[in-house]
């Protein structure tokens, strides 16, 4: 089951080396951004080609936002997701107006977009070289919760991270199996009869346009 999943990646950092629990807190990262992805592609069957725009995004924005302005985790993470959401809702206004190949080029031209600023703008995000010298989320906590205190530093960041992916995860589940979800899945199937019964396919294309950015970032 999903739990037994999430119980046994939880316990790797206790019975495998060090490298494996950052294998593992990377798969679980990336799995976050394929689902994120596939609430456009496999829900709504908008086919992007940007989607990694946000991630990207997100993780310029935590950082910058705890090397440079000194903000906490707790409020850098979800700095980072709502700013992916601001620009996915800017990429997403343009590129919804158009469909099928238009609509994937576009999006990839967005994401060649970011991609150049985020290269060329070395003082704020260290262009080629990448931005170092992120901190550590706050982890603290820890060290008052009996038989976890001992644990490293990559150790504690593989079970916050395992945390909110599958936070995100089931939030996640509940968007696509609510009427919300039902409809972008009716777009997918046929866009035109949605518009036909008067489903606002635009609005709700770009509703999933955000709420992909979001968890992605």
């Amino acid at each position: 089951s999903v739990l037994a999943v999430l119980a046994c990646a939880l316990l790797t950092p206790a019975f495998a080396p060090e490298i494996y629990t950052l294998l593992v807190t990377d798969a679980a990262i990336w799995g976050l951004l394929a689902v994120s992805l596939n609430v456009l592609v496999g829900h709504t069957g908008l086919v992007t080609f940007g989607h990694a725009a946000y991630f990207g995004i997100g993780a310029y924005t935590a950082g910058i936002l705890m090397k440079n302005a000194g903000i906490p985790f707790l409020l850098a993470l979800p700095a980072a997701g709502l700013v992916a959401a601001v620009f996915a809702g800017l990429f997403g206004f343009f590129c919804v107006r158009l469909s099928k190949v238009y609509f994937s080029m576009l999006t990839l031209a967005f994401a060649q977009i970011a991609w150049a600023v985020c290269f060329k703008w070395n003082e704020l995000t260290g262009g080629d070289q990448g931005l170092s010298g992120v901190p550590y989320p706050d982890m603290r906590l820890f060290d008052v919760i009996p038989g976890l205190a001992s644990l490293s530093a990559s150790a504690r960041f593989h079970v916050i991270a395992l945390l909110i992916v599958a936070a995100c995860l089931w939030a996640l589940r509940r968007i696509v199996n609510s009427p919300f979800g039902l409809i972008l899945q009716t777009i997918r199937e046929n866009p035109e009869r949605s518009e036909f019964v008067g489903v606002d396919v635009r609005r709700y294309a770009l509703t999933a346009f955000v709420i992909a950015g979001f968890f992605a970032g």
